[in-house]
């Protein structure tokens, strides 16, 4: 009777054993997929307020996003959600995006989808309108390559590009459709 219980005893861890290795060697069915992250961000900011100043102290423009990813070897920032506030000599500017990308060796931004950019000024208010912008602070250009709407109380105009020279107020408007309202 011995030798029965040793071979059910036997038998029994075999087919224990059998069915721990069938469960162990089926695959594991993820519900969720991988996750790529790039190897080249260095870091990412959410909530981002980040003021930048010209060489007498003087604050130049506001950078505000709800998230910032910055890709170290292209030096370059991607930015959601742009929101600029721009300070040139006696103007104001606030400008928004639904994408952006600052290139830090130039400071230079590249700003798309939705751009808007607004003079802020009771008199003389100006408002842009474009779907790509490229914004330098350090030299007060704004270079727009593509097609643009320009909106004041007295005209509306569309041209297929234009470069604004905001320190000094010289602005050129390539094939420019407009109309004006004298008065309105």
């Amino acid at each position: 009777m011995k030798g029965f219980h040793i071979f059910i005893l036997v038998i029994g861890v075999a087919i224990a054993v059998s069915i721990g290795w069938f469960f162990d060697t089926r695959p594991v069915i993820s519900k969720t997929s991988e996750l790529k992250v790039p190897d080249n961000i260095d870091y990412y900011l959410s909530g981002v307020h980040f003021k930048a100043f010209d060489q007498d102290g003087n604050p130049q423009y506001i950078l505000q996003s709800p998230y910032l990813e910055h890709f170290i070897r292209e030096d370059r920032s991607d930015i959601n959600q742009p929101d600029i506030q721009y300070y040139s000599d006696d103007q104001r500017w606030h400008i928004l995006a639904r994408q952006g990308s600052l290139h830090h060796p130039t400071e230079i931004f590249q700003l798309s989808h939705q751009v808007e950019m607004q003079r802020l000024d009771e008199i003389d208010p100006i408002q842009l309108e474009a779907e790509l912008m490229e914004f330098n602070p350090k030299q007060d250009l704004v270079n727009i390559p593509q097609s643009l709407t320009l909106k004041t109380d007295e005209l509306q105009l569309q041209a297929e590009s234009a470069i604004f020279d905001l320190q000094n107020k010289r602005h050129q408007l390539n094939r420019v459709q407009a109309s004006y309202q004298r008065g309105a």
